[in-house]
């Protein structure tokens, strides 16, 4: 074994220390034909020269007993042209639980690795399968290994609280409504017997980022008050929900819905108290955030990298692909099998 790699643009001239490791009596290290010396290679040792670099061909040939048995040579290569992908396996069951590691591999014209490549690899699979990690070897590497759904939740606060008399007013669950001067939302059986026959509006907010495609947003709502009606920014999500009821879930329509600030507004009728020792919920919900998984990623690294494929309970094929700004993407394929049917190999 040969190294490091003889890919040292910019270092014409400078000393590169190189080593050559093998279970031979003596080594001799060429440098473009020429030789650099031949030396004793200690048992589970190493022998090593130093070389002026210059681009071309480093070659090492191990003797034993004076007779030379082996040759490794390294060749400085281009620039990075092309990635080729390399399955461990071709074919997996289609179980949702077999995976195929893919070995990517950064090369230039003439199909020569570049060792010394670290290009931004991206990539995209069709088919019945997903990616489930990626990686490159590099110890110093701070990029993820997944690129996971993100899923969040976002609370509702700042809840205040009005009393609009026995008719709804529209104006009081709008985007343009002055809330300053009401006070903070309470459940206390005084308000209840003085305002029992009248309807309540509560407002608070949430916040939200930035509102990408993909971006998918549900409101989870609990109930605060008899037959209530829920508004986002001053639009009508539900009305007359039940007490209790366990069918609180909405999809919000992000057209109506911005970055940051949202209005949230509740009105219905003041719970009645129908146990001494009920305590009356005063939490309105909350605003669950489901982002997708962004672009699957990683650097090269040594001009290597590794993408894990997992297969999805169906058969067929999948169809990973590589790409690279500048670079010729690389793609392979993968067949997965029913999972009582053993898949073949090529």
């Amino acid at each position: 074994h040969l190294s490091p790699h003889w890919n040292w643009k910019g270092k014409e001239g400078r000393f590169i220390h190189v080593r050559a490791c093998g279970n031979c009596e003596e080594a001799e290290l060429f440098l473009n034909g020429k030789s650099l010396g031949r030396k004793s290679m200690p048992k589970l040792g190493h022998a090593e020269w130093d070389a002026a670099y210059r681009p071309g061909v480093i070659s090492a040939s191990g003797f034993v007993a004076g007779r030379k048995v082996r040759t490794e040579k390294i060749e400085t290569t281009g620039d990075p042209a092309a990635i080729r992908l390399t399955c461990g396996r071709a074919g997996i069951r289609a179980d949702g639980e077999d995976v195929s590691v893919i070995t990517v591999q950064v090369e230039d014209k003439k199909g020569r690795i570049v060792p010394d490549a670290c290009d931004g690899i991206s990539f995209s699979l069709d088919g019945p399968g997903k990616i489930i990690g990626v990686g490159n070897g590099d110890p110093a590497s701070h990029e993820p290994d997944q690129f996971p759904d993100e899923v969040k939740t976002v609370p509702i606060g700042g809840l205040k609280m009005a009393f609009t008399g026995t008719g709804r007013d529209a104006s009081m669950t709008g985007v343009a409504c002055d809330d300053s001067r009401w006070p903070g939302f309470r459940q206390t059986d005084e308000v209840r017997r003085e305002k029992k026959d009248t309807l309540i509006v509560v407002r608070g907010y949430f916040e939200l980022p930035p509102l990408p495609d993909g971006m998918r947003l549900t409101l989870f709502t609990k109930s605060i008050s008899e037959n209530q009606s829920v508004y986002v920014n001053g639009h009508l999500i539900a009305a007359s929900i039940r007490r209790g009821s366990t069918d609180q879930n909405f999809a919000l329509d992000k057209r109506i819905l911005v970055a940051g600030r949202n209005s949230f507004a509740v009105s219905g009728v003041p719970f009645m108290m129908t146990q001494q020792w009920e305590n009356l919920n005063t939490d309105p919900g909350a605003v669950q955030v489901y982002t997708p998984a962004g672009l699957w990623k990683r650097k090269a690294f040594n001009g290597l990298a590794q993408v894990i494929v997992q297969s999805k309970k169906q058969a067929g094929e999948i169809r990973l692909t590589a790409s690279s700004p500048g670079l010729k993407p690389g793609t392979v394929r993968i067949q997965t099998a029913p999972a009582e049917i053993r898949p073949s190999v090529p």
